[in-house]
């Protein structure tokens, strides 16, 4: 009786965390098919984007500042919520070759022909100058923790209705730290995974309007009609181009980090329900071994009254 009622327990127990999943895999679904349609959309502002950032720098050059010596930040985008298996493994070992490759590059630029499987690496490689990263995802900022290279960390968008308040935050931190990292802010790379590709795809796409606008062709003999001075609309163009760069990146990998929940959930679910079948079947034995049980008592408790009643005879 006592196993059957602790087994009938941990039975109660995995229904009501199937149901929870269940509803995590119904949200991921949901969340899923807004972010098609966002996605969509963000793609058409992005081209729109290009072609209006075109015309204007072909007529008015980018005027840039004097770089830093400090390379810009490396912007990390991870997951907030967990229940995605291996999507933030998959950023930071992208962050790993990235930097073991910068490393290589820089050492074969000062002219070091040192082989590289000569040289002792360690697990987080540093680069000169070091490369700073800002960290988008609180399960991502875990796996950071008490990492020097992480300039900041960022809640990460959990809803697709969250990203515009993510992304400013992001935008936040980069002004904050203008300064050091001047005209370098110009071009950031971004590790994000890529939504229409499998679970192993990272992209790291640079958003840098030093390469994109340097030397556009002019598609018109007159330059755009403004509102405002040219030097005036220059930053605000340049803010949106990110924004709007950022915006298209984050769907990704919100999408991304959908589609590994359910993956993820759909494997947790298939073998919570081989274990709910292995358990039920295992319940019934015990209930028949249960009920051969009581019949035995019956029956030794009816031989042992009838018993006396056949030898007083």
């Amino acid at each position: 009786m006592t196993r059957r009622r602790g087994l009938e327990q941990q039975l109660r127990l995995f229904r009501e965390l199937m149901d929870i999943m269940s509803a995590m895999k119904n949200l991921s679904l949901t969340e899923l098919r807004k972010l098609g349609r966002f996605i969509e959309t963000q793609r058409g502002v992005m081209e729109t984007m290009l072609r209006a950032s075109q015309d204007f720098f072909s007529h008015y050059p980018l005027d840039l500042p004097t770089r830093s010596a400090a390379p810009a930040p490396i912007v990390l985008i991870g997951s907030e919520r967990g229940f995605c298996g291996g999507f933030n493994d998959v950023v930071l070992q992208a962050l790993e070759r990235h930097l073991r490759q910068e490393a290589a590059d820089a050492r074969s630029a000062a002219g070091d022909q040192t082989p590289e499987t000569e040289i002792a690496l360690p697990a987080r490689v540093p680069t000169p100058p070091a490369r700073r990263v800002i960290a988008v995802g609180r399960r991502l900022c875990q796996k950071l923790a008490d990492d020097p290279r992480v300039l900041a960390e960022v809640e990460g968008p959990a809803l697709v209705e969250e990203v515009d308040e993510v992304l400013r935050n992001v935008l936040s931190v980069l002004q904050r730290h203008s300064a050091e990292f001047g005209a370098n802010l110009l071009t950031l790379t971004v590790f994000h995974h890529v939504a229409d590709s499998d679970e192993s795809s990272l992209a790291i796409d640079i958003v840098s309007p030093v390469s994109q606008f340097v030397d556009c062709p002019r598609r018109y003999g007159a330059p755009p009609l403004l509102n405002v001075p040219p030097d005036e609309f220059m930053p605000e163009l340049i803010d949106q181009y990110f924004f709007a760069a950022l915006h298209e990146w984050f769907f990704n990998s919100l999408m991304a980090e959908n589609r590994w929940r359910l993956r993820h959930m759909e494997g947790a679910l298939h073998r919570m329900e081989s274990r709910i079948q292995q358990w039920g079947q295992r319940l019934n034995t015990l209930r028949q071994e249960e009920i051969t049980e009581e019949i035995e008592e019956i029956m030794l408790s009816a031989d042992a009254v009838t018993r006396p009643a056949a030898e007083d005879i």
